[in-house]
């Protein structure tokens, strides 16, 4: 649905064309809940690594951490919805060399 009152069928095939070209599959949003004791704080920089699907396997920049203690240990949960480079990018460069 176009935010664009009245738009012309032309103008909405090319909106829907950019919205898609733009949308990124690989992209994970939301949040991951950890064991607390990394103490890991906000604008920290967390790898994820997912086996069945390697594009996942992103460095993503941890935007809120809550943590919390209590009858299911000691956890903290990470909002992450920034990624910042695919891990092929830090092999390739000279981070670790």
């Amino acid at each position: 649905m176009s935010p664009h009152v009245g738009i012309a069928s032309d103008e909405l095939v090319k909106e829907t064309t950019d919205y898609f070209r733009n949308y990124n599959l690989n992209r994970t949003s939301g949040s991951v809940t950890i064991f607390g004791d990394y103490g890991l704080p906000a604008a920290m920089q967390v790898e994820l690594a997912d086996f069945r699907n390697p594009s996942k396997n992103v460095v993503y920049l941890v935007e809120k951490v809550v943590t919390t203690f209590g009858v299911n240990g000691y956890r903290q949960k990470l909002s992450i919805p920034y990624k910042i480079y695919p891990k092929s990018a830090i092999m390739k460069s000279n981070i670790y060399k």
